[in-house]
């Protein structure tokens, strides 16, 4: 089990090792733009370093916001070098302060260019403490939306306070770019502070599309899927339940195998829909399994004795998976996935009884509560192909059951298909 919990962790960094070079091009401190090709990541924060080969055969060189003015990827994304304040409160609730923090730091870094307007540029910074939003007019240095989150303790109880300053910045520059569009007035009055909702802002103060302006500001993208499958449920039982007595007889069933169809939906998430290559998955199934389990006691010698225990079970599963396309073009994809089902279990017909030649049949006094237990969990990992971007063929194993405190633990092989829609 601990090389499946390894490989949950190594699977981002095996992600961001592969290489993905894209047509693209870098900007040189003399402001030449150079074309070549630029390795595409899946950059959760913004990259402080990028790979680039001038042809497709060259030793890749690496490039920091210390030595290029910028660079993008034909199509898709740009960055811009940026050298000044940025600030560094959080803005997360668990960490907020009961003052306004403004805290900052003289840094260099690469910003993204979510809008490129005739008068105003909007960036985006992200790292691993908050998303900061940037605005330059042209040919100007950009200077940082500011926008704060404090607690006000003074009252009865503590409140979250925003500090939205960045309207106010937004209010000035429409002064300039559109003083007689009065209706922007109130459209900045409820701009939030996100990258979606800020170009929408920007574009109009361009004096543009809004619409059109938002496109490429999110690189997440939505699918959905339904599907089926087989699934060969394995329940393994520990022999203790039959009081002790199996020792080593073979007349003792422990392992029990039912195949029973398995249904699926869900939704991806994939991470950079230019890329395609990292995705996470929720996944809703619906199975059932049959268990049944027999000890015969044959020493006896007036009567052969036979135990028999047995439940029937529907399982709801919500797996979250961190799935990877380790080889990932328009019609074929190649991926494998790991995950944590976490089951709800409905139990029916659940007996325990004995059945002899003298005595006949009878049930035992058995408590069920700690044998069927509702909740369980089930480590899983799975590998499968993706055609045309519709029809997904996979294969996975849920690991025996974690968390369960019974005697009767509950793994999985399966197999199934599922049609991707969006």
């Amino acid at each position: 089990m601990k090389y499946l919990f390894t490989l949950l962790f190594l699977l981002p960094a095996i992600s961001f090792a592969q290489s993905n070079y894209k047509p693209g091009y870098i900007i040189n401190l003399h402001g030449d733009t150079v074309t070549g090709y630029i390795d595409y990541k899946e950059w959760i924060s913004n990259p402080n370093r990028v790979s680039f080969k001038n042809t497709a055969n060259t030793t890749p060189q690496m490039y920091t916001p210390t030595n290029v003015n910028g660079f993008g990827i034909t199509g898709l994304d740009t960055y811009q070098t940026y050298k000044g304040k940025i600030s560094l409160d959080k803005v997360d609730l668990s960490h907020l302060l009961s003052h306004i923090d403004t805290t900052s730091v003289l840094d260099t870094v690469f910003l993204r260019i979510l809008n490129n307007g005739r008068f105003l540029t909007l960036l985006e910074y992200k790292d691993d403490i908050k998303v900061r939003y940037f605005i330059a007019k042209k040919g100007e240095q950009p200077d940082e939306l500011i926008y704060h989150v404090y607690i006000n303790d003074t009252g009865s109880s503590d409140k979250e306070v925003v500090d939205a300053k960045y309207q106010k910045q937004l209010q000035i520059l429409r002064t300039i770019y559109a003083p007689a569009d009065l209706g922007l007035i109130d459209v900045i009055q409820t701009t939030k502070y996100e990258g979606r909702n800020l170009a929408k802002t920007v574009a109009k103060l361009n004096g543009e599309n809004a619409s059109a302006q938002t496109v490429g500001v999110s690189h997440l993208k939505k699918k959905f899927f339904i599907g089926g499958g087989v699934s060969n449920t394995i329940t393994n039982l520990n022999p203790n339940i039959y009081g002790g007595q199996t020792g080593a007889n073979t007349n003792a069933s422990t392992r029990n195998v039912y195949t029973a169809p398995v249904i699926y939906a869900g939704m991806d998430l994939i991470l950079n829909k230019y890329t395609s290559k990292m995705v996470y998955r929720t996944e809703l199934s619906f199975t059932y399994n049959q268990a049944r389990f027999n000890y015969v006691d044959d020493k006896l010698s007036s009567t052969t004795l036979t135990q028999t225990f047995m439940f029937d079970q529907k399982i709801i599963a919500v797996t979250p998976q961190l799935l990877y396309n380790f080889y990932s073009e328009d019609k074929f994809k190649l991926y494998a996935s790991i995950g944590l089902a976490v089951n709800y279990s409905i139990y029916s017909n659940k007996r325990y009884y004995r059945t002899s030649s003298l005595l006949g049949t009878a049930d035992y006094d058995y408590d069920f509560k700690n044998t069927c237990l509702p909740f369980f969990l089930n480590p899983v990992i799975k590998a499968g192909v993706l055609i045309s971007n519709k029809i997904e063929v996979n294969a996975g194993y849920l690991f025996s059951t974690v968390g369960m405190l019974g005697p009767a633990k509950i793994g999985a092989y399966r197999a199934g298909i599922n049609y991707m829609f969006k």
